[in-house]
């Protein structure tokens, strides 16, 4: 299941970019962020059972597709966008709908039939890699690093500033302001 998030992250890139200019490039933000432009687009979140006893889940998408910036909470208008803004011009949501689900289906086949497919895919869509990160792992402390790529389960290897190299598993990775102090580790 750990890929799983990828390979939804995979799909809705893909779609993104199915309806938007060649002159805009849609990008994955590690894990599970789709931005265009850097700006953030849509997102997905995978719910698992507590217990291994059922390995259902649930995939979540959000694709900004037909809403103003401005028509959004506060707090998330920034660094949004939608479909809508970058096309200028509505996209017709069943066409959306469509070609979101024949890109999850061609993606969750690839991660059954090849797993080993899926992180090397996603590198290269991922604006992550080769940027100084800000790491904040669930109930553990910030801390800065260079993210340099992502292993088979995809796990983004991060070198922090102490010289080590981390595997992060999730939580929220930022890109770093160079002159942001490192935090203590």
């Amino acid at each position: 299941m750990r890929l799983l998030p990828l390979v939804g992250a995979l799909a809705v890139r893909e779609t993104v970019a199915a309806f938007i200019e060649s002159k805009h490039i849609a990008r994955i933000k590690w894990p599970n962020d789709v931005l265009v432009d850097n700006m953030k687009i849509a997102g997905v979140l995978v719910e698992g059972p507590e217990s291994t006893k059922n390995p259902a889940c649930v995939l979540g998408v959000g694709i900004n597709a037909n809403v103003q910036v401005n028509q959004l909470p506060p707090d998330l208008r920034w660094p949004a966008t939608s479909l809508l803004q970058i096309r200028e011009a509505p996209v017709e949501r069943q066409a959306l709908l469509d070609t979101l689900l024949d890109a999850l289906a061609l993606w969750i086949s690839s991660w059954r039939s090849n797993p080993d497919r899926i992180a090397p895919a996603l590198a290269a869509h991922c604006m992550t890699l080769g940027r100084r990160v800000r790491v904040s792992p669930p109930g553990q402390p910030t801390w800065l690093g260079q993210a340099s790529s992502l292993d088979g389960a995809g796990r983004l290897l991060v070198r922090d500033d102490h010289n080590t190299w981390r595997k992060v598993e999730a939580g929220d990775v930022e890109p770093a302001d160079e002159s942001t102090p490192s935090p203590s580790s």
